[in-house]
């Protein structure tokens, strides 16, 4: 399941629950709040690493970082 996925059911969810919005997040869905969380900031960190790889000038070394790019995102 995709991260967009994920968010679009945690946010049915909370649309269709009676819980306020601290209620819902402390211990209905906690877990999946957390484990969203978690998912964001992998693809972010990627997403950075990914938009830097022009940057780096020596071939050798962007193949390289091209590959481990390759690598984090799978």
């Amino acid at each position: 399941m995709s991260i967009s996925q994920k968010l679009n059911s945690v946010l049915k969810l909370r649309k269709e629950s009676n819980l306020s919005k601290k209620d819902f997040i402390n211990s209905f869905q906690a877990l999946n709040v957390v484990k969203l969380a978690q998912e964001h900031i992998k693809y972010i960190a990627f997403q950075c690493f990914r938009d830097e790889l022009p940057q780096i000038k020596c071939a050798k070394l962007k193949r390289q970082m091209t590959l481990l790019c390759i690598l984090y995102g799978l």
